[in-house]
């Protein structure tokens, strides 16, 4: 897993060099507004159906980086996006096949997370070397965040949930290539 992580580091520091970095954590008007629009989705516009009780319907998973905050976002329509703080990212990476496998299995891998989350009434970002994640659902969303050296801890609980995501970001890699 340790391999993975580094890999999204350098993922990562490619699309740090797409754009201008300082040393706060900036939020560009686009990154907030791709984050807005994704925390206040209703099921309905996602599912193109009304959701049924505790479906969960999309996944923020963000962490929190000296030169910006990266968001991954999957829907269950198989949208997929990685977006920085700063400006850069991917997005609509759902038509290659391999991040749309690994998208479907982060979010499924996050349902089973639904029952240790709590409700958000907020949608701060992670603060430097911390991992925060949002599960919409039909209830409303849920949050758990933690540091990035206790997620990596093979018996922490969210550790499962980290690996799924690194997963889902190193095929993102791939497909930005």
């Amino acid at each position: 897993m340790q391999a993975l992580f580094l890999r999204f580091i350098a993922a990562t520091l490619t699309l740090f060099s797409m754009t201008t970095m300082t040393t706060a954590t900036p939020l560009s008007d686009a990154y907030v507004g791709l984050r807005n629009m994704a925390l206040t989705a209703k099921a309905e516009e996602i599912l193109n159906r009304k959701a049924t009780p505790h479906e969960v319907y999309g996944v923020l998973f963000e962490m929190g980086f000296k030169p910006a905050v990266v968001t991954v976002l999957c829907m269950a329509d198989g949208s997929t996006s990685l977006y920085t703080s700063s400006g850069g990212g991917y997005l609509g990476l759902q038509s290659n096949k391999d991040v749309a496998s690994a998208a479907r299995a982060f979010l499924a891998k996050s349902k089973l997370y639904q029952q240790s989350m709590t409700k958000a009434s907020d949608f701060p970002v992670p603060a430097v070397d911390r991992v925060r994640f949002y599960l919409l659902t039909a209830d409303g969303v849920l949050t758990s965040e933690t540091n990035v050296s206790d997620i990596q801890a093979v018996g922490s609980p969210l550790n499962p949930l980290w690996d799924q995501g690194q997963r889902l970001i190193f095929e993102i890699q791939k497909a930005s290539k």
